[in-house]
């Protein structure tokens, strides 16, 4: 402000009102209009600013509008008004004008922006300026003097007229240069601002002639270039709007702040050369070498910044609280929060009640044609320390609901950095984040009540996990399971797997004896598809594998079988240093459901149109196929949520058409229920949600094979890969631990593109200063809180969409699938025979022809058994071990006559070997029938002796590569 008091647009308001009109802001309309009070003054200013809009539109639209409010007031009171109005205006258009869009201005657009809206035009300068002389040449205006007296400046005089006289003529003088050699100061002992031409005044008054100097800056020698300079657009007469400071002084403001870290951007890690080369001067070609630093921002700092964040969400029960709490109200703790019917201590309550577990995501992407990796960590919603929705709106009844597992999810930049997708790039931030996992031992307070954090799993796109899981990329193994990928369509083969733990994947690679040779500090020479003949040999022999007579490809190829896919030791392992402590409940999921629904609603609607024996049907879901995907070789996760109910809408209006099988229909909308759970809320988890998943996707792999089979339009290694496999096996699996949409990384993925805009608008894209500056306004557009949260749209147009479809009734199967395959039915009740121990009429029932899961909308979301579990409790290694005891219990009971079971039989192994089958006493079918010595079908070339010497234990499996194995070795 220049002159007057600095008003708000609050004191504005009121004296506007004091004056019976009032100032209204509508920016979607572009209206500064004068109102009469009979307009409605109570809204709040936030509620009207709803739309970011350009300070310049707003800034002309007030000054043609609202002049005459001006010409009510006189002299000096007119000049203050207008000024404070003007100040508090220009304040709440640059709040308008900054919401998004600032972020990703550079230095130089940010000054473009304040030329055209703060000062007149080229050309209106130029007018003016040429006015401005012609009246100086006319005499009559007089010329400024803005010198002053020559009395009211000391220099060293004598010194600057010497000086001056040898100088010789038409040289080039800077005169502020002069200035600072003789120690120019005015009165107050400072140097003046316009200090040069200040120098070149008094040169003229002591008898140099300066016409004489400079001439290379002057037309013909003689007359100076007419400077013409753009002035301040004014309000009225002697009021000019106020400016924003220049971009060089932000600069620099901003430099002193990064240098005294008020402005955070983290520490300089894991610096990396990298070549390049440039033409010198002289014309030689010189090559050039230029280090570049990652940013870190220390993880101890992350947590402390989130715990700020989630103080108004986090329940908080203090020492004293917990000292007053009886064993009966332990006990109701311990059951009601933790489903544990044998309770613990008060500091094992304590200790739950205040555990914060932390997700970690890094993927690669590229910014301006460099590969960069960008580490976030976020925490895990757990409704024991945050509120839940409802409790958030008891405790803020004023405030507007808000989604507390969104919020308390919010990711946190980590690491960034200029790194490749090879092994030795990415592990060179390992060291670096060991560090960190060091200092979780030390809790983070709020209100003095300590919270206690621990790395509980990670979440990213396959290749990520396969990095951080120490898995091959891509290849034959390239599931973290194990499988192979040839047998991904197998659906009897792929349902008994479960992902090793990350000590399970240690103890296979350590149980050679070349697992020596691997180095964090040098990883990139150790392979074991490197090894030769020789060190094959010698790591089998190690493995208890003899095997002299086969050739190198060959025994390669059995090593990996060994391994499955196993290369290195996870990512965080890789240290000598022990930081197991710090990583005992550390899990790297096999599933995503991110990508893996996205790939696979994109392949069923490409594949799917080839596979109908009408023609009419045919190019009708052809034309739907083009109208979705088309071209796209990708699609968002978001998208890909709406095709899937865009195809179920459109198979049930050909069903209803009588035009497709339900077969189909059910085909479409398993796929949108399966997506529908996978994006389902903490809240919302239930025993009844698991089964269904389980069921759901059991179902739509099957009818994949059955409707489609071998795919026509791309390979079954494409349409069956990895995405297939891991929604539809290891989806439901990770979803008895996991509320999924806390590992689905949507808001991580979408911070690329934010680094991406930010870097390719306001970096000067050289190598070494991409990174600081995505750095620092990255971080401050988390920060910003007007941004505006597209997840929110794009739930409100799927949940709309979704809407639309009918009710989804129970999971049934039809008694011809039991009797088709009874193998394949008999792994899936492996996998939910915690759901079946309870007995017929709980979670499923039989009416003569088909077996009905009671998982449906209408159903309770509990039966009591079994109880739900959660990440904070268990670990998924304990889950798939209960898991196996409870089916073996099932067939205990089965063979006593205490429990039916949804199956017509079923085989039991031993060793490999099929032992048994047993008959189902029950209205399924008959009597017990015992087969010694009998084998199950081919399914894969890894053989029993090979299976041993790795972690996976499935009976059935067993029996399986058993029998490949005897294939083989007759061959």
């Amino acid at each position: 402000m220049n002159a007057g008091k600095k008003f708000t647009m609050t004191h504005i308001m009121h004296y506007c009102r004091s004056q019976n009109w009032v100032l209204l802001t509508v920016p979607w309309a572009n209206e500064w209009n004068c109102k009469r009070l009979d307009v409605s003054f109570n809204h709040h200013k936030e509620s009207l600013f709803d739309l970011p809009v350009h300070s310049k539109i707003l800034l002309e639209d007030f000054l043609l509008k609202n002049m005459s409010l001006i010409k009510e007031f006189t002299g000096i009171t007119r000049m203050k008004f207008a000024n404070d109005v003007v100040g508090a205006l220009l304040k709440e258009l640059q709040i308008l004008a900054n919401n998004d869009k600032s972020l990703i201005y550079s230095n130089a657009a940010l000054q473009r922006e304040r030329l055209e809206t703060y000062y007149e035009t080229p050309r209106g300068a130029k007018e003016r300026t040429e006015k401005q002389t012609n009246k100086i040449k006319e005499g009559k205006t007089k010329l400024k003097n803005h010198v002053g007296k020559a009395q009211n400046y000391q220099l060293k005089k004598d010194e600057f007229i010497e000086f001056l006289q040898n100088v010789k003529p038409g040289s080039a003088i800077v005169w502020r240069s002069l200035a600072l050699k003789f120690n120019l100061r005015n009165r107050n002992g400072n140097i003046p601002q316009n200090s040069g031409q200040i120098m070149k005044v008094l040169a003229e008054i002591n008898g140099i002639d300066t016409s004489k100097l400079n001439t290379q800056i002057r037309v013909s020698g003689r007359d100076y270039f007419q400077r013409v300079r753009r002035a301040k657009m004014r309000f009225c007469p002697k009021v000019s709007i106020p400016t924003p400071r220049p971009v060089r002084k932000l600069q620099n403001e901003v430099k002193e702040k990064i240098q005294t870290n008020e402005l955070y951007i983290g520490e300089k890690i894991v610096p990396k050369i990298f070549n390049t080369n440039k033409i010198s001067p002289s014309g030689e070609l010189e090559d050039k070498h230029i280090t570049v630093y990652g940013r870190k921002i220390p993880l101890e700092l992350i947590r402390n910044n989130m715990i700020q964040e989630q103080s108004e969400l986090i329940k908080i029960r203090t020492d004293d609280e917990y000292n007053k709490m009886t064993e009966d109200e332990i006990k109701v703790a311990f059951a009601s929060k933790f489903n544990i019917n044998v309770p613990g201590t008060k500091e094992d309550l304590k200790r739950l009640e205040r555990t914060r577990h932390l997700k970690l995501w890094h993927d690669h992407s590229d910014i301006l044609n460099h590969t960069y990796i960008s580490f976030m960590v976020s925490t895990m919603y757990n409704p024991n320390l945050y509120l839940t929705n409802q409790e958030y709106c008891q405790k803020f009844p004023d405030r507007p609901p808000i989604d507390v597992q969104a919020t308390v999810e919010k990711p946190h930049l980590y690491i960034l950095g200029q790194s490749k997708s090879t092994d030795a790039d990415q592990l060179s931030y390992t060291l670096s984040r060991i560090e960190d996992l060091k200092q979780l031992v030390e809790p983070v307070e709020i209100g003095g009540v300590p919270i206690f954090d621990v790395m509980r799993v990670f979440s990213g796109d396959g290749p990520a996990r396969q990095f951080e899981a120490g898995q091959q990329r891509g290849g034959n193994f390239s599931c973290l399971c194990g499988i192979p990928s040839k047998e991904h369509s197998n659906l009897e083969y792929a349902l008994g797997f479960h992902p090793p733990s990350l000590l399970d994947r240690c103890e296979v690679f350590k149980g050679g004896c070349l697992w020596r040779r691997f180095s964090l500090t040098n990883p990139s020479p150790f392979s074991f598809s490197n090894l030769k003949k020789e060190d094959l040999l010698d790591e089998l022999e190690a493995r208890k594998v003899y095997l002299y007579h086969l050739n190198r490809p060959q025994l390669v190829e059995k090593l990996q079988t060994i391994l499955h896919g196993i290369q290195r030791p996870p990512a965080l392992y890789c240290s000598e240093e022990d930081i197991l402590d710090h990583l005992s409940l550390y899990e790297i999921p096999a599933c995503e459901p991110l990508h893996d629904i996205s790939n696979v609603v994109q392949h069923i609607i490409t594949e799917l149109p080839s596979h109908f024996e009408d023609k009419s049907v045919e190019r009708e879901f052809e034309k739907f196929s083009t109208a979705t995907i088309g071209d796209k070789n990708q699609i968002r996760g978001s998208d890909a949520r709406l095709f899937a109910i865009k195809l179920a809408k459109f198979a049930l209006s050909l069903y209803n058409e009588k035009r497709i099988s339900l077969d189909i229909l059910e085909l479409c909308t398993s796929l949108v229920e399966i997506t529908g759970i996978c994006y389902m809320h903490y809240n919302q988890r239930s025993p009844k949600q698991i089964l269904r998943l389980y069921n759901q996707t059991f179902k739509f792999s099957y009818l994949c094979k059955s409707i489609i089979g071998i795919p026509k339009k791309m390979t079954a290694r494409k349409f069956y890969g990895s995405h297939f496999h891991s929604l539809t096996v290891h989806a439901p699996q990770t979803n008895r631990m996991f509320c999924l949409r806390s590992i689905i990384p949507e808001q991580e993925e979408r911070s690329f593109g934010d680094l991406r805009n930010i870097s390719l608008q306001t970096s000067n894209r050289q190598c070494g200063k991409v990174i600081d500056n995505a750095m620092l306004r990255f971080i401050n557009h988390q920060k910003n809180e007007n941004k505006v949260d597209y997840t929110k749209i794009q739930e409100s147009i799927i949940s709309h969409q979704a809407k639309l479809l009918p009710a989804f009734g129970d999971t049934i199967f039809s008694i011809e699938l039991l009797r088709n395959r009874p193998t394949l039915f008999q792994k899936h009740c492996e996998r939910i025979a915690d759901f079946l121990l309870p007995g017929e009429n709980h979670w499923w029932s039989f009416d003569g022809k088909h077996i009905i899961f009671h998982d449906g909308p209408s159903r309770p979301d509990s039966c009591g058994e079994p109880m739900l579990q959660h990440f904070y409790l268990t670990t998924s290694e304990k889950q798939a071990t209960l898991l196996k005891e409870t089916w073996n219990k099932c067939i205990e009971e089965l063979q006593s006559g205490k429990l039916q079971l949804p199956v017509l039989k079923v085989k039991l192994y031993e060793d490999g070997k099929l032992t048994k089958v047993l008959k189902n006493e029950g209205p399924l079918s008959a009597d017990e029938v015992s087969v010694e010595g009998d084998e199950c079908p081919t399914t894969s070339s890894t053989s029993v002796k090979e299976l041993k010497i790795s972690y996976w234990h499935d009976p059935l499996l067993k029996a399986m590569l058993s029998t490949a194995s005897t294939c083989i070795s007759g061959c």
